[in-house]
């Protein structure tokens, strides 16, 4: 797996693995479960010492690339990211999102968008991709909180029908003791009477 420094997908092991986030990097060995972080388009302070905003988000967006290229895209489960990060304060440049999804497309490596922290309207759109157009849509999304209004606990996984479909004749050995949570998935359900407004 992909994912860049100066992230957060979660407190489980598994997601401090995947996080870069300097608060939990000593509670878990990222390598350990063959997790890999790149450097974040943060054209503030821009790692790749690029000159502007945009050559920042795209030099970000190659370096992924680049980290795919290096392992084999065959090794490569999927490169996961943030399409607007949570807690880290980094507001990526508006070329990284497509740079990356024509990346991993050409590369044939699966993208998924954790949208935990963005989604349901926190950005203006549904989803956070949604800024760039159909273009950027990922092969999965992570949800989660703005799912049920943040009223009730959930969290789901959205999947791409290619994805469905190589998912569909497998057994999916996983579940907790809330799984499937009447009143949550009720709640998620439930068509939303919100108006989307644009600011």
């Amino acid at each position: 797996m992909i994912t860049r420094e100066r992230s957060y997908h979660g407190a489980s092991y598994g997601a401090m693995a995947l996080s870069g986030d300097t608060r939990t990097a000593a509670q878990v060995d990222p390598t350990a479960h063959r997790v890999v972080h790149v450097p974040p388009p943060y054209a503030y302070r821009c790692p790749f010492q690029a000159h502007s905003e945009d050559a920042c988000g795209i030099a970000a967006a190659e370096r992924i690339s680049a980290v795919i290229d290096a392992h084999g895209p065959q090794e490569v489960a999927a490169v996961l990211m943030e399409p607007n990060a949570g807690t880290n304060g980094i507001v990526a440049p508006e070329t990284f999102w497509p740079a990356l999804r024509r990346a991993t497309r050409a590369q044939d490596v699966y993208l998924i968008a954790d949208e935990v922290m963005s989604a349901f309207g926190r950005c203006g759109e549904w989803f956070a991709w949604q800024r760039y157009g159909e273009d950027g849509r990922p092969d999965l999304m992570a949800l989660a909180k703005g799912l049920t209004g943040a009223h009730l606990p959930l969290g789901a996984v959205v999947l791409s029908a290619a994805v469905a479909r190589a998912l569909e004749p497998q057994t999916l050995l996983t579940g907790l003791t809330y799984s499937g949570h009447p009143l949550s998935c009720a709640a998620a359900s439930r068509p939303s009477r919100v108006t989307r407004v644009r600011v």
